[in-house]
């Protein structure tokens, strides 16, 4: 393996975005001193992906599971006292509306 010097270190030194891509443009650019192949290889794209589309039901759900469980966390409940939790046990008179 070819290790630069501090002298080596000068405009030739690219990087690149990806490892193996890199590698090879210092196997010819560095070890090989081939400065003019590194700028010819073509190097391939990742396709592109659509993003997932995430439906109303699925973010209502998630924005319910959220809210009850900041309350939970707010309120400095465990696991246990969650669970054993009731609608008759929530004191709507006492709520800030």
């Amino acid at each position: 393996m070819h290790i630069p010097s501090s002298s080596d270190l000068g405009a030739r030194v690219v990087v690149k975005p990806k490892p193996h891509s890199g590698g090879v443009s210092v196997l010819y650019g560095v070890t090989l001193e081939m400065a003019a192949i590194p700028e010819r290889i073509a190097y391939a794209r990742s396709p592109r992906r659509l993003p997932v589309v995430v439906s109303a039901g699925d973010v209502l759900r998630f924005l319910k599971a959220r809210t009850a469980l900041t309350t939970t966390y707010a309120a400095g409940l465990g696991v246990s006292e969650v669970t054993g939790l009731r609608v008759a046990d929530i004191d709507s008179s006492r709520s800030n509306r």
